[in-house]
């Protein structure tokens, strides 16, 4: 069964039109994340360097947002999926990153295939590579990752896949100071993506020293990949210390840990337990009993407290406690549990099983052979672990760990009775029992991408109340409201915030290009609808005087009356135009 040749193609386009088709699918979607994104790539583009430099998230994806951005400058409604266009474009890098990687993988195979020429083993042939690596390829970066994310993860998964390839050609030997090099660049750009791939690159860093063998030649090498890594990552290092004053590689680690295992508050924490510290600029509360927050200074953008969480909780510091970490500790571990027992995952599985089962007794030493990929992968996995894990973080790595375990498989062929050797019908069987191993695998786990993605398509056409479609509707019809009331881009606004979800949801906010300064926080929202006439007065004049000139109510329930606001078409959403004191 010879298919090198022609499996790759057919499945390059099979993952493009994927793609594409969900590209179509989540044109209308936008995650709270990717308003931030979208904010910093317009604060590049006009050259506002302090808005720019974030603390949280990283600068990277938010440039080739902000370059569509200020080349096409699109109308409201094609805003949003002009970010999907983006998307695609970063997939199509991924796909193409991932092809280096798989090529040189199959290198990598073929060459230590020649150098242990063993006619009683068969090992897993080039067209099964190419299956097994597109299909993974497809189930993890569009049912992980997703283009519907509007993230960074798919553009990490690009520098990851690069990375991986570059490691891969140090095995098989390009061990030269510029191979080192280009990994650090690669390394230093991914960590522009986002930060996490900085201290992974000490685990690149030493595989590929482990790789060169001699320590003594190894030691420039390390040299010269530092060095391509400092001249990617240094310049925004830098920057970012500067604004903080402080010498710093990122504060998502420490905000993510607050969050997810101190279980600090997402928003308007004014420091209450002062086990963590006390932050040194929070957002400002102005009112209590319904509480709420004014943000309006020192960052120009749609939603502050969202767009660098860093400078609220500067002064803020992550608290080791054992009941909090083994709690973090114990979810995490039930979402890489729920990762690799996915439907998916668990054909992937049997598979592998079965072809160990045969080649049982040499799995050892191809082991202890073929480890990078897996060790790779694990550090990966290991990094998350304690704080925070979500599949579009790990995806690639899940790519490379499955590629890594099925690199470890060397099938014993059948040994002639009589003559203690094995012919060539005996390796015939063990590459048929491949074939019928890997196609069924491959199969499946593609028919359940594709339906995936059919499903979504199809149900992207249906008239559902509540579907991304029709909430991009109502954000393009509450922009359009503040627009007739005299609402300017760049005016501030206030927000009284009923929807029940954690993260405030601002697209209205963004497609309106208007600066939401003050909040009254869904925590608050029914004492608001509670209130007598005059207590809501009171905080409408709160909002006044944040210099305000609209209130915008969002999610309001059937129940809650808002009298003198004017709802906004058949919408939930509801708007109040102040006079300003």
């Amino acid at each position: 069964m010879n298919l090198s040749r022609h499996a790759r193609l057919p499945f390059l386009l099979l993952a493009t039109l994927l793609g594409g088709l969900d590209c179509w699918t989540t044109r209308n979607t936008l995650n709270p994340m990717g308003v931030s994104y979208l904010d910093m790539g317009d604060a590049f583009f006009r050259g506002d360097w302090a808005t720019a430099i974030n603390g949280l998230w990283s600068p990277l994806y938010s440039l080739p947002l902000g370059l569509a951005l200020r080349i096409l400058k699109p109308s409201a409604s094609f805003e949003f999926p002009l970010v999907h266009l983006v998307n695609y474009a970063i997939y199509l890098c991924a796909l193409m990153a991932f092809d280096f990687f798989l090529k040189e993988l199959i290198r990598v195979r073929r060459e230590r295939a020649l150098s242990r020429i063993d006619e009683h083993t068969v090992a897993l042939p080039e067209w099964a590579w190419q299956l097994l690596g597109y299909a993974l390829f497809v189930w993890s970066s569009l049912g992980l990752i997703t283009l519907g994310a509007t993230a960074p993860d798919m553009l990490v998964s690009v520098f990851v896949y690069l990375a991986l390839a570059q490691v891969l050609r140090i095995s098989r030997g390009a061990q030269s100071r510029w191979s080192f090099f280009i990994l650090g660049l690669i390394l230093g750009i991914g960590y522009l993506a986002k930060a996490p791939m900085l201290p992974l690159s000490v685990v690149f860093l030493l595989v590929g020293i482990f790789w060169v063998g001699v320590l003594r030649s190894a030691a420039p090498r390390v040299m010269v990949m530092v060095l391509g890594l400092v001249l990617a990552a240094g310049p925004f290092i830098v920057a970012l210390s500067a604004s903080k004053g402080r010498l710093t590689f990122g504060e998502s680690g420490r905000l993510n840990y607050l969050w997810h295992v101190n279980r600090i508050p997402f928003f308007h924490w004014q420091g209450g337990d002062t086990r963590f510290g006390v932050p040194a600029h929070p957002t400002r509360k102005i009112l209590d009993n319904p509480s709420i927050y004014e943000f309006g200074t020192p960052m120009n953008v749609t939603y502050a407290p969202w767009y660098d969480p860093s400078y609220w909780y500067e002064g803020v510091t992550p608290r080791l406690d054992r009941r909090q970490q083994t709690t973090a500790l114990m979810a995490n571990a039930r979402m890489y549990f729920e990762i690799l027992t996915h439907n998916s995952q668990l054909i992937l599985l049997a598979g592998f099983l079965l072809l160990l089962y045969v080649g049982r007794r040499r799995w050892l030493k191809e082991l202890s052979k073929e480890w990078g990929l897996i060790v790779l992968s694990i550090a990966a996995f290991a990094l998350y672990l304690p704080v925070h894990v979500e599949p579009r973080y790990i995806a690639p790595f899940i790519t490379s760990f499955w590629l890594g375990l099925f690199s470890t498989l060397k099938l014993p062929a059948r040994k002639n009775q009589r003559s203690g050797t094995s012919g060539p019908g005996n390796l015939s069987a063990r590459k048929k029992l491949i074939a019928w191993v890997i196609v069924p695998v491959v199969s499946l786990v593609l028919l359940a991408a594709i339906a995936r993605s059919m499903d979504a398509f199809y149900s992207s056409f249906t008239k559902m109340p509540g579907s991304e479609r029709d909430n991009t509707k109502v954000y393009l019809e509450v922009a359009d409201a503040l627009g007739r009331k005299g609402i300017q881009p760049g005016d501030p606004v206030g927000m009284v915030n009923f929807d029940s979800r954690w993260l405030p949801v601002v697209h209205w906010a963004r497609l309106a290009r208007v600066h939401i300064v003050a909040e009254l926080p869904n925590t608050d929202a029914g004492t608001f609808a509670a209130a007598d006439d005059s207590r809501r007065r009171e905080v409408i004049d709160a909002f006044a005087k944040t210099g305000a000139k609209a209130v915008i109510a969002t999610r309001v329930p059937e129940n809650v009356t808002l009298p003198g606001w004017e709802q906004v078409g058949q919408t939930d959403y509801y708007t109040l135009k102040l006079s300003q004191p």
